[in-house]
This record gives C-alpha cells, structure tokens and sequence, in this order.
C-alpha cells in the first residue's frame, strides 16, 4: 500500500473541530503493527459496530444529535475502506 492511499484514508478519518484535527482511526500506526488485511477487518468491524449504534439510537430516539455525528463517521469509515481496497 503507498503512502498516497494511507494519506487519502486518513483524511477520511480525520475531522476538524473547533480548529482542532481530531483521527477517527490512526491508520499509520495500525499499518505499522498490523498487515493491510487485518486493518480492513478491523475496519469493517468498527462499521458494523457503528451499524449497531445508529440502530439502537434510532429505536430509542431518532432526534439525537448522536445520529449526525455517528451517521458522518460511518460515511468516513466507509470511504477509508474504498481508498485501501482500491490502493490494494
């Protein structure tokens, strides 16, 4: 995997808040432990982690502002998995 694709992934994963960048997910530091296969395993599982969330908040209360936050983070995550995938 280049540089390029753990760069682009990353900018998927990171957010701009109150000019503070905060990651979602540190991909350099998983790839550095971690091969490219078992980071997108552990993507797809925190996607499916997510799923699980945003089901749970619906059924309770679907006017949280949790939903916002949590739906942009799944878009995110999602997008990272296309980049590494197609960097493969």
């Amino acid at each position: 995997m280049t540089t390029v694709t753990i760069q682009e992934a990353q900018e998927y994963l990171t957010v701009r808040r109150r000019k503070k960048r905060k990651k979602i997910i540190d991909i350099a530091s998983l790839l550095k432990s971690h091969p490219p296969d078992k980071v997108l395993d552990f993507l797809h599982n925190y996607q499916k982690e997510q799923e699980r969330t945003l089901q749970y908040l619906i059924a309770r209360d679907k006017t949280k502002v949790q939903i916002n936050d949590l739906v942009s983070t799944m878009f995110r995550v999602t997008m990272a998995i296309h980049v590494i995938e197609r960097g493969r």
